[in-house]
């Protein structure tokens, strides 16, 4: 009887992809994709268990074979792959999804790329760093930057914290932000006592008077919806204004989110595409000078460069 292709005996010709032997031979995708087929066939005749490295690795394999051969089947072989460990109630990993979206990315699969975050959460899958960052550089490079705010709101939605690796000068997310005129800047946190770190002022109220407060939330609320809570979030935001060398046109409240985001506040813009918009409504109808808050975090946006001492207010 034919012998039952183990989970060891993948992965192993996983990493052995390449690898010269001693006979001087070598192990073609094409060989793995033959193996992975012959284990995938006594699966489906229950001549075999694979569990959760066996899969992983037929996935692997399977995605890799895809990008060889520069078909987009591949992908459905994948997802059904990964279908079927969900029907056998086999854990799927981050890893599983590492796989497809190289795939993906490579076979230039915009619209799937688009939406493989929502499938792995759908999954119960967190997506590791070095796959968002695929997933941010393919979207830069091909001309769909748009859904890059998308895919760092996802970042917020899971309170995650991107780090300085994934943001490192040259890096995916950095050529992402050059590209729309910004550039990635160091962040201090603010410490619970309310002082910056970095500059040492500790954060103060300021008074503004009744007319002033309902000025300021009657300029953001004439061009775009803002909601009772919102209100009260824009009332909260007169305590940051503090030592601006400039008249402000119009403020938006970014709230929560930024490059290291935690749980959002109720109030404000709640997401970085809506912050990108905001401020092009405000400038399409003739605002300068936009003050934008972003509560504790990095400037995100088009053309946010001035970082004031308070290590809080950022001004276009």
């Amino acid at each position: 009887s034919e012998r039952r292709v183990t989970p060891t005996q993948l992965t192993s010709a996983l990493s052995a992809l390449g690898r010269e032997n001693k006979d001087g031979s070598t192990l073609t995708w094409k060989g793995t994709l033959s193996l992975a087929n012959r284990a995938l066939e006594m699966l489906n005749d229950g001549r075999s268990a694979l569990g959760e490295p066996g899969f992983t690795a037929l996935v692997k394999i399977t995605a890799f074979a895809g990008i060889e051969e520069n078909d987009s089947l591949y992908a459905d072989k994948v997802r059904a792959l990964i279908s079927e460990m969900r029907e056998m109630k086999i854990t799927i990993k981050k890893r599983t999804y590492a796989s497809l979206v190289a795939l993906l990315c490579g076979l230039k699969l915009t619209e799937q790329v688009k939406n493989v975050i929502t499938e792995a959460s759908n999954d119960n899958v967190e997506l590791d760093e070095e796959t968002y960052s695929c997933i941010v550089a393919y979207l830069t490079d091909n001309e769909a930057e748009e859904s890059v705010w998308e895919v760092l709101d996802e970042f917020r939605r899971t309170n995650r914290t991107i780090s300085e690796q994934m943001a490192v000068r040259g890096s995916a997310l950095d050529r992402f932000f050059r590209k729309h005129g910004t550039e990635t800047m160091a962040v201090h946190r603010i410490r619970k006592d309310g002082a910056c770190p970095y500059c040492r002022i500790k954060l103060e109220s300021v008074d503004l008077a009744n007319e002033q407060i309902e000025q300021m939330i009657s300029q953001v609320e004439e061009y775009f919806f803002v909601s009772e809570e919102q209100k009260l979030a824009l009332q909260d935001l007169a305590t940051w204004l503090k030592d601006l060398d400039r008249n402000l046109d119009c403020v938006i409240d970014g709230a929560n989110v930024g490059f290291f985001m935690q749980r959002p506040d109720l109030g404000g813009v709640l997401s970085f595409a809506q912050i990108q918009l905001a401020v092009d409504a405000c400038r399409a109808n003739d605002f300068k000078h936009i003050g934008v808050f972003l509560h504790e975090k990095r400037a995100i946006g088009p053309e946010i460069d001035k970082l004031r001492e308070s290590c809080r207010v950022y001004l276009t």
